[in-house]
């Protein structure tokens, strides 16, 4: 009996990661809506800066959707933090680390 290393070590990462219906919007959701509002920004008119629908930047603040990697960058990019800051991972807002 053989064992594949590799598929082992492939499953036991992927056990570890959280299922996209887990990942946690409420943190991200809090961080874009304060971001925004320090900002003085509307919904709308950062929609239009980052080049998202309106709808979607409500969605990503009610937590209702989750951003792709591009646009979770591009908000991090607007509000110059990283996008470790705007996913809970950590409180420093700051770039560089």
């Amino acid at each position: 009996m053989t064992t594949d290393f590799a598929v082992l070590e492939r499953t036991e990462r992927s056990d570890k990661l959280p299922k996209k219906a887990e990942f946690p919007n409420d943190t991200l959701a809090l961080r874009l809506r304060g971001l925004r509002i320090e900002k003085h920004v509307s919904q709308l008119k950062l929609s239009v800066e980052l080049g998202f629908s309106q709808s979607i930047v409500a969605a990503y603040e009610a937590g209702r959707k989750n951003p792709s990697i591009f646009s979770l960058c591009c908000m991090a990019d607007y509000f110059n933090c990283s996008t470790d800051y705007l996913l809970g991972r950590t409180d420093r807002r700051s770039k560089n680390v």
